[in-house]
């Protein structure tokens, strides 16, 4: 915000005047809803739809509610178009404008602005104040927000004109943002696809989709055959590794979790290298992670490398221990309960896994990474469009 006068930083052209500041109660009717009577049968038919705070998505302009949703009512009708605003749990805060007409209750709050309040621009101003008002107002993030909160919070605003532009310009970027997540999903549901066909179904040796210059049964064989259990201690001077469920191996100093250990400890850390495989005794995405790194682990991890490296590819390998059915047969010989479930080296070893020769492995493995990195290309876009959005809310609105 300017210093000296109370505008934005940053304003499209041909906009000039001081912006105006009033509580939003003054600036708006509102209204939330309650629980009805059980009965009260039009509530409960399931002909009304129910909008649930946890339906009121971040960063989100319009609603959608789910088949579930549609079965449930409550007391206070809202016409598609409603500014709605989550006062009760995880979502406090949250806001978006329905895209249907149905019914809320005491956890949702319906915002109708006064004719001279763009929607949009009160959604977006909303939307940009959010942490400011959870902060404030929920104690280490619990609790619920109320209506009386809401009322008494101080809204800058300037001319409807001037609104209505902010408001246009931030729905046309959120338009931006749901397209580049449609991209990453179709994406995500393509490597889905190949994984379930470039890999024999359990019981066969064949795949269901295959390059052309390939055919015949693949191998099959005990994977205490393929891999053996790799324990280098002693290598204190590299750097420690963290298993991650999403990006493998990484560097520890590079996550944001604060894992205290003695140094005396890194003897007995074991090595890693570019390439090896971690079991890290969690199965509930595989608990299989690769490594791009050399560094050292903790003891309590299984280091995996090939017996017969010239014979197997890395990348290839890498999408097995990530596809559905090598997770669901893990699922056969895994044990315990408690977060998650221990995986022994023994025990993986006695599965049986087919695998082809290496030349079909160095194909599937190298058009899955590159899906992979497309996926990863297009997640990067998506997170700089977030940043602009959050740079820009930042600077187009007056705090």
């Amino acid at each position: 915000m300017n210093e000296d006068r109370v505008v934005p930083n940053i304003r499209f052209k041909g906009f000039e005047d001081e912006w105006k500041n009033d509580s939003i109660e003054n600036i708006s009717t509102m209204k939330s809803g309650g629980t009805p009577s059980v009965n009260k049968r039009e509530y409960y038919v399931g002909d009304i739809p129910f909008i649930r705070s946890s339906d009121i998505k971040k960063d989100s302009t319009e609603l959608k509610i789910n088949d579930e949703a549609l079965k449930n009512s409550s007391s206070f009708m809202v016409k598609k178009g409603t500014v709605l605003y989550a006062l009760y749990g995880a979502t406090s805060g949250q806001v978006a404008i329905s895209k249907v007409t149905g019914a809320i209750n005491q956890a949702v709050l319906a915002i109708f602005p006064d004719e001279f309040v763009n929607k949009y621009f009160l959604l977006y101003w909303l939307s940009f104040n959010k942490g400011k008002i959870t902060n404030k107002y929920l104690q280490g993030g619990q609790g619920n927000l109320s209506a009386k909160i809401v009322k008494n919070l101080l809204l800058f605003f300037p001319t409807k004109l001037e609104q209505q532009k902010i408001g246009d310009f931030f729905t046309k970027l959120d338009k931006l943002l749901d397209l580049q997540q449609q991209k990453i999903d179709k994406l995500e549901l393509l490597k889905k696809a190949l994984l379930q066909k470039l890999f024999p179904k359990h019981d066969t040796k064949i795949p269901e989709l295959r390059f052309k210059e390939f055919e015949g049964d693949w191998n099959q064989d005990k994977a205490i055959n393929i891999f053996k259990n790799v324990s280098d201690k002693n290598h204190p001077e590299l750097p420690v590794l963290s298993a991650s469920q999403e990006d493998g191996m990484v560097l520890r100093k590079d996550i944001n979790i604060d894992i205290k250990y003695k140094n005396s400890s890194l003897t007995t850390y074991k090595k890693v290298e570019p390439g090896q495989f971690v079991i890290h005794l969690r199965s509930f995405q595989g608990g299989f992670a690769y490594s791009t790194f050399e560094g050292i682990t903790s003891p309590a991890y299984t280091i995996l490398a090939f017996i017969k490296k010239e014979n197997h590819y890395k990348l290839f390998w890498k999408q097995i221990f990530l596809s559905g059915n090598f997770i669901r047969r893990l699922k056969t010989i895994t044990y315990g309960v408690r977060d998650g479930k221990s995986i022994s080296y023994n025990d993986f070893g006695s599965l049986n896994i087919c695998f082809p020769f290496i030349k079909e492995q160095q194909k599937i493995g190298n058009l899955l990474s590159k899906v992979d990195q497309l996926i990863e290309l297009e997640n990067k876009k998506l997170q700089n469009l977030q940043q602009v959005k959050k740079c820009l809310l930042q600077n187009m609105f007056v705090d």
